[in-house]
C-alpha cells in the first residue's frame, strides 16, 4: 500500500506550463491565419466591386457614345453621299474632349426628330472626390459644365 501512495497522481506544474505555452502558440497561429484570411476576402470583395463598377461605367459610356452619331433621319442617307450637306439631315456634333482629357461631351438625337443640335448634350467626366477618382455622367438640362465641382447639380456619380 505504501507504494501506491508514493506514485504521482497528476501533472507537475512544469508540464502544465509547457502544455499551456504550446496551446497558446497554436491558438495565436490560428487566430492570425483567420485574420489574414478575412482581410484577403475583404480586399477581393473590394477589387471585384471596383471591376464591376468600371465595367458598368464603360458600358454606359460606350452605349451613349455609339448613340451620339445616331440620327432618326439617317435612312435618307442611304445611297445619298451628300445627305448632311443637302439638308436631308442635320449632322450630329463632334465628341468634344475637355478639361485635360478628364471630360467629354457629345450630342444625341434624343427626341428622334433628325436634329441632334437642338437636344441636350450628354457628357461623362472623371473628377477627384477626396483622394478617389469618380466617374460622373451629365443628366442636366443645360450644356454640361466640365469645370464644375464634383457632385454639382446635373452630374450623377456612376462609380464610387
Amino acid at each position: 500500500m505504501s507504494s501506491f501512495k508514493n506514485r504521482q497522481s497528476g501533472a507537475s506544474l512544469m508540464e502544465v506550463l509547457v502544455a499551456m505555452s504550446i496551446s497558446l502558440v497554436v491558438t495565436a497561429s490560428m487566430v492570425a491565419l483567420m485574420a489574414n484570411s478575412l482581410g484577403s476576402t475583404a480586399r477581393i470583395v473590394k477589387m471585384t466591386k471596383l471591376a464591376d463598377d468600371m465595367r458598368v461605367a464603360m458600358q454606359m459610356m460606350t452605349r451613349d457614345v455609339r448613340r451620339s452619331s445616331y440620327n432618326a433621319n439617317s435612312m435618307f442617307c442611304y445611297a445619298n453621299d451628300d445627305c448632311a450637306t443637302d439638308g436631308a439631315i442635320v449632322a450630329a456634333g463632334d465628341i468634344t474632349i475637355a478639361d485635360g482629357n478628364e471630360c467629354f461631351t457629345f450630342q444625341m438625337d434624343r427626341d428622334h426628330d433628325g436634329d441632334s443640335t437642338e437636344d441636350d448634350a450628354g457628357a461623362f467626366r472623371r473628377v477627384t472626390s477626396g483622394d478617389v477618382g469618380v466617374i460622373e455622367m451629365w443628366t442636366g438640362d443645360a450644356a454640361p459644365d466640365c469645370d464644375s465641382a464634383a457632385g454639382s447639380a446635373g452630374w450623377v456619380r456612376i462609380t464610387d
